[in-house]
């Protein structure tokens, strides 16, 4: 093995470690956090938007500790922020000898990282400097443009950017994240009782190790036809009024191996698809469920039957819960035979959803029907649940349906 191929290998290893220790530190951002490491490899700028509270800051600043190798530029804009605190102060010697040149040591011009918190706060006077930073990484200074070694911009901010002067910062961050506050049970606990600590990881990549990672994701290849399917993606959205420009067009087929490496793929399929596009295309947050609708039935169509097949599930489960607590709660009008007659419907409703899901792939190798098959599992055992309980019974341990999801899935009931 050579020298090379021996560091890219422990690279990598450090790469994945860095996934699994943020994966476990903020919950219900698995997808998220290899994604942002992708970006950075493919020197592409990202913006995270979304509710207060939900660990954005927190988790930008994770995965700039670890892939920035310390030299990370982190500030909170607001809009009385000046471009000495950005881009540095100017020169006091370089004043007095008639030029106009600034003292850019730790600040963005000369970090390999950046974090710009409240993004939409800056005023004129940084906008458009920042502009050519995200986009050219170029800086005027002293009378001359310099060369930045800055891989990537990570915006945060707490709602969308309004007004047209901000419309060209925002077309320079390629990825756009809506980030929601935390579903699950198991995912607040977690957060409640510390096991889920928004801390970074204590692994960190350095630039050359960013470097290897960087062209061994470049060189992944393209599965025959993603091309094809990528325009049919455009021409579909374009139908539903959602238009990719040739800049963004460019910068989407351009980081599709970076984000294939990031999730182990041994080249850009139709599972990379799914998982960036819906975030790279849309430009307000309520088209993002069109456009992965999109991808996934361009992509991989029994995946996109498997998901409409699990949000009517959802939707089903959702109803017979409000049903049953609306009878627990003594909610006016609501009756407990009325809630039984409810969720004994969503059992059967689920039922025939499970069937229909398990003659969707009589291969049994599509990987996202799997995984909905999975996600449904759990959902059918939840409304299993309240129908034992709902009649007075002992907990649901599995029957002839949980039996057969299992050996669809190849494990152990």
């Amino acid at each position: 093995m050579s020298d090379t191929t021996h560091d890219l290998a422990g690279a990598r290893a450090k790469f994945e470690q860095i996934k699994t220790d943020l994966g476990a530190n903020f919950v219900e951002r698995d997808r998220l956090i290899p994604v942002l490491m992708a970006l950075v490899l493919g020197k592409m700028n990202a913006l995270l938007m979304g509710p207060p509270g939900t660990a954005k800051s927190a988790l930008v600043n994770a995965v700039c500790h670890s892939m920035g190798n310390g030299s990370v530029f982190s500030y909170l804009l607001t809009r009385y922020t000046t471009p000495d605190e950005i881009f540095g102060p100017l020169s006091i010697s370089g004043l007095k000898n008639d030029r106009y040149a600034r003292v850019t040591k730790g600040f963005i011009p000369e970090a390999s990282v950046a974090f710009l918190d409240e993004i939409w706060k800056a005023n004129s006077s940084i906008l458009n400097s920042l502009l050519t930073i995200l986009n050219e990484r170029k800086f005027f200074n002293d009378g001359k443009w310099i060369e930045l070694p800055l891989r990537a911009t990570i915006g945060a901010s707490n709602e969308l950017p309004e007004g047209p002067e901000l419309e060209a910062l925002y077309d320079r961050f390629i990825a756009r994240f809506w980030i929601k506050n935390l579903t699950s049970k198991d995912s607040r606990l977690k957060v409640m009782n510390g096991q889920a600590n928004a801390q970074p990881s204590p692994v960190v990549l350095s630039p050359d190790e960013i470097d290897l990672l960087s062209a061994a994701a470049s060189a992944l290849p393209f599965d025959p036809g993603i091309d094809d399917k990528m325009i049919e993606i455009e021409d579909r959205l374009q139908e539903k009024g959602i238009v990719i420009g040739d800049r963004r067009r460019r910068a989407i087929w351009r980081v599709l191996p970076y984000v294939a490496f990031a999730f182990n793929h041994d080249a850009v399929n139709d599972d990379t698809i799914i998982d960036i596009v819906p975030d790279l295309a849309w430009r307000t947050p309520d088209q993002r469920t069109t456009i992965y609708k999109v991808c996934s039935e361009v992509a991989n169509p029994l995946g996109a039957k498997a998901q409409e097949i699990l949000d009517a599930a959802s939707e089903t489960i959702a109803n017979a819960t409000k049903a049953r607590n609306d009878a627990k709660n003594g909610v006016a009008g609501a009756r407990k035979s009325d809630a039984l007659s409810q969720i004994n419907g969503a059992r059967m409703q689920m039922e025939d959803m499970i069937k229909k899901m398990l003659d969707l792939d009589k291969t049994k190798t599509n990987g996202r029907v799997k995984s909905a098959l999975a996600e449904l599992d759990k959902n059918y055992r939840s409304v299993m649940g309240m129908v034992m309980e709902q009649a007075n019974l002992k907990s649901f341990g599995g029957n002839d349906m949980t039996e057969s999801i299992a050996k669809y899935l190849g494990v152990k009931q």
